[in-house]
């Protein structure tokens, strides 16, 4: 089972230092569907595609900012991405659960410095 909300630190992006809400797949992120229509992607069968559409298994991570964190299913890993759509960091995939707690899974894309995420479960 997921958990509800997520709290994350220590990156040197303000932007995803924030608090996570677990969201309904039926709404694709800002970030991502501007990324996908600038690559000339279809959003919703990306997002159908990468996260998935199911109620019950594909929710995501959204924060208030437009920060985002899924769990992609073409990698099978947990992606970071600040509300533009840039993907940041990125860990492996658990059974069930949400995004790694540990800090040493988590490792930064194209070049982003760390430190990595800070991930806690917030009741």
């Amino acid at each position: 089972m997921h958990p509800m909300k997520i709290l994350v630190s220590s990156t040197p992006f303000a932007s995803l230092n924030v608090l996570y809400t677990l969201r309904s797949p039926s709404i694709i992120p800002p970030g991502f569907s501007t990324v996908c229509i600038e690559n000339s992607w279809d959003p919703l069968q990306t997002w159908s595609k990468l996260n998935g559409l199911d109620e019950e298994k594909d929710a995501y991570y959204g924060a208030e900012n437009g920060s985002y964190i899924y769990l992609n299913k073409s990698d099978g890993m947990w992606w970071v991405d600040t509300p533009d759509g840039g993907g940041k960091y990125v860990a492996p995939g658990g059974k069930g659960e949400g995004p790694p707690k540990d800090q040493g899974l988590w490792r930064e894309l194209r070049g982003v410095k760390t430190p990595t995420p800070k991930v806690e479960y917030v009741e």
